[in-house]
């Protein structure tokens, strides 16, 4: 997975993690589906959104992180989002 180490370092660089799992999906042939779980030293984290590749725009899904039974909803990376983007298309 050379090709998408990349995307590792990006992890690192905006989210402040490893990068630990990544799926892409495409729902149609202008929207991709992306998801990734990272981490640090102590926990788990989920960020999810949609790439629409003919505005470009994103559709924030969500990025959180599980602690036990509980659920901590995080604030929204655009920059993160931007950097995915230049990097899959430009």
């Amino acid at each position: 997975m050379e090709k998408y180490a990349h995307l590792a370092e990006i992890t690192r660089s905006f989210l402040h993690g490893r990068l630990k799992k990544l799926t892409m999906e495409y729902d149609d042939p202008q929207h991709l589906h992306f998801n990734l779980s990272y981490e640090d030293n102590d926990y788990m984290f989920d960020y999810e959104f949609i790439i629409d590749k003919e505005k470009p725009g994103f559709m924030f899904i969500q990025h959180s992180c599980d602690r036990g039974v509980e659920h901590i909803d995080l604030r929204r990376q655009n920059s993160f989002e931007k950097a995915i983007f230049k990097y899959l298309f430009a």
